[in-house]
């Protein structure tokens, strides 16, 4: 079961999940890849809600495939960056299954409560906003953090923007922002398409801009 957080205490703002790759086995027609994770950011609660409602409509065993591609081609949920550079599938499947926790900002400078990706417990990249160059951590561009081992500034720590892919725009009450995360697998089939599994909604977190640390 995922863990699912709606914005309470920071030190319940992250995802936890396992991957489901043992019955995973290639054939002559798929080619299973790994385990992808896309998000989406909102400016308005709402709207996520509606259009979770909308993924869950048609994530079904009969439907394969529809909900990742609604979360892609229709709401722009992009594939969550990394700090070395985009990883599509973000799991790599090896038949094994992983133990995947995400915490998308920091807290303060305990290791802890750093903004990670670990898999088994093992640190494996920092998240990055899709492009790889932007942090979760919106609008802390005056504060540092030695533990996180990059300075915030004005660019990495920018709030998100209309016209952004990860970024659903609108009206912001009180700075605060949604990012809404979900897994599935990837694969492709014989003529290189590409193809999904069901998802897992793995939650939501809210990401607050006026303070300090999230």
């Amino acid at each position: 079961m995922p863990y699912y957080n709606d914005g309470g205490d920071y030190s319940t703002h992250y995802f936890e999940f396992n991957t489901s790759e043992s019955g995973m086995t290639a054939d002559s027609s798929f080619k299973y890849l790994g385990t992808a994770v896309v998000y989406k950011i909102y400016a308005n609660a709402s709207t996520m809600v509606s259009n979770i409602a909308s993924v869950s409509a048609v994530n079904s065993e009969s439907n394969y495939g529809a909900a990742a591609t609604k979360l892609i081609e229709t709401f722009g949920y992009q594939h969550l960056g990394t700090s070395s550079g985009s990883i599509i599938p973000l799991i790599e499947g090896d038949g094994n299954n992983k133990r995947v926790w995400i915490r998308l900002t920091s807290y303060g400078t305990s290791p802890e409560y750093q903004a990670d990706i670990r898999i088994d417990g093992k640190s494996f990249r920092k998240p990055r906003r899709s492009e790889n160059d932007k942090f979760f951590d919106f609008g802390r561009a005056k504060y540092t953090d030695s533990v996180y081992g990059v300075g915030y500034n004005s660019t990495n720590c920018s709030v998100p923007e209309g016209g952004d892919a990860d970024y659903s725009s609108g009206s912001v009450s009180s700075g605060l922002y949604y990012v809404d995360l979900y897994a599935f697998a990837y694969g492709q089939d014989t003529t290189f398409s590409k193809t999904y599994s069901t998802v897992l909604h793995l939650g939501n977190v809210t990401i607050d801009s006026t303070k300090e640390d999230n």
